[in-house]
């Protein structure tokens, strides 16, 4: 009966701890990426305030 109380226990410390370093990766390596990579496509397509605009 203790073996499966610590075993449970561990189960149980082992998804706290692993739940925010999941969070923490998906932020940083799936949703950071994607928001930089937008503002740089939006920086990119917007024109300079410093060139000239032959359009007019």
């Amino acid at each position: 009966m203790g073996g499966s109380w610590l075993m449970f226990q561990t189960i149980w410390v082992t998804v706290l701890v692993a739940m925010p370093i999941l969070v923490w990766w998906i932020y940083f390596l799936i949703l950071w990426p994607k928001f930089v990579r937008s503002q740089i496509l939006l920086t990119s397509l917007e024109p300079s305030q410093d060139s000239p605009n032959f359009n007019r």
